[in-house]
């Protein structure tokens, strides 16, 4: 019986000790487990704050983004008051221009038929005043006087009189086509002006 007691005994004290390191496991795991939850929840508020400052940065960039995108298109007035068609290039004589500014540039177009019959008039002018220049030397050349025949005087007094006509009309027309080349020119002028300033040379 002795022995027996001893064994329970044993058995018994065995049972403490296991006892008490399961109370002392859990303990641990307790700990262990409060541990846990402290840095889960400051995992969770970490990304808490990230979210947070990511959204923050998101709402800056597209404020920036806007900001910039406005100051853009006030620098670039010209280009952003005529954006349609803006990367097509036309050639319009020696440039290159958009196809806003080669319509434009089309209506301010000096009439070709008008520059050819300028030409054409300068030409004929040219032409009179040659003859004009002959017919003055004609009648500087002659020996025409007071004691030549009737006939000689007659046909002499025609040849003056003729030269002037002429010469008065000349002058006249050339008045008239110097106004007309200015008017002309002009045109010409605001037509260029407007490519250079618009446009880009070949």
């Amino acid at each position: 019986m002795g022995q027996q007691r001893e064994r329970l005994n044993l058995d018994l004290d065995f049972l403490d000790k296991e006892s008490e390191s399961s109370k002392e496991k859990k303990k641990q795991a307790k700990r262990q487990g409060k541990q846990r939850s402290k840095g889960n929840s400051s995992v969770k508020d970490w990304k808490s704050k990230g979210l947070i400052i990511g959204f923050i940065l998101l709402v800056c960039w597209a404020w920036f983004s806007e900001e910039e995108s406005s100051i853009n298109q006030k620098s670039n007035g010209k280009i952003n008051a005529n954006p349609s068609h803006d990367s097509i290039e036309y050639s319009v004589g020696n440039y290159y221009c958009s196809e806003y500014h080669s319509k434009k540039a089309e209506e301010l177009l000096p009439d070709q038929n008008t520059q050819k019959n300028l030409e054409f008039e300068l030409s004929a002018l040219n032409e009179e005043e040659i003859r004009l220049e002959n017919l003055y030397d004609t009648i500087n050349s002659s020996t025409v006087n007071e004691y030549s025949s009737q006939s000689s005087i007659d046909y002499y007094n025609d040849l003056v009189d003729n030269y002037n006509v002429r010469r008065e009309n000349y002058n006249s027309k050339v008045v008239d086509l110097n106004q007309r080349f200015e008017h002309h020119s002009k045109k010409v002028d605001i037509y260029n002006n407007y490519l250079d300033q618009n446009c880009s040379k070949k």
